[in-house]
């Protein structure tokens, strides 16, 4: 008996895990703050709608500024597996997005920039985070004390973005 609901248990929560929770859909709402290496700072009204197309596929609109200023980034959000999704920009760009914790995140480089992207499903909202970064140097790959250390590549890290996005009734 116990086994076959430790079996039950791990089946729905694989089956869970398939899509968004609905806790996810919605209009959220907020200010974006970036900020660079040197310390300039600049401040953007966010907005971000999650919304249902399918059983696994979602809408996920990101819009920057507002009235004159606004820019609308209509994206698509497709499961593509168990924690995982890919993001259609709509453009041929598509990126993939693990999702874990309460939190989908997505990591990659464009015109040799880093980028690491999260969203994070709180209490009140989603919490997001942005970091871009650039190759720095290469590190190790040398052998020290009789052991083979690896090869390193650090990446220095220029802007910051955060933005506490939430719901809107």
């Amino acid at each position: 008996m116990r086994r076959v609901l430790i079996v039950l248990i791990c089946t729905v929560s694989l089956i869970s895990s398939a899509q968004l929770s609905a806790n996810w859909l919605g209009k959220y709402s907020g200010e974006l703050n970036s900020t660079d290496i040197n310390g300039f700072q600049m401040t953007y009204h966010m907005e971000l709608e999650i919304g249902i197309l399918t059983d696994t596929s979602y809408t996920f609109n990101i819009i920057y500024g507002e009235d004159s200023t606004k820019q609308v980034r209509a994206y698509r959000l497709f499961n593509s597996g168990i924690n995982h999704f890919i993001m259609d920009e709509q453009n041929g760009i598509l990126l993939d997005m693990s999702y874990g914790f309460n939190r989908l995140t997505s990591v990659f480089e464009i015109e040799g920039a880093f980028l690491h992207i999260s969203y994070v499903r709180t209490k009140k909202g989603i919490s997001f985070e942005l970091t871009s970064s650039k190759k720095s140097h290469n590190t190790g790959d040398k052998i020290h004390e009789g052991e083979k250390i690896p090869l390193v590549t650090s990446y220095k890290t220029l802007v910051f973005q955060t933005a506490e996005l939430k719901k809107m009734k």
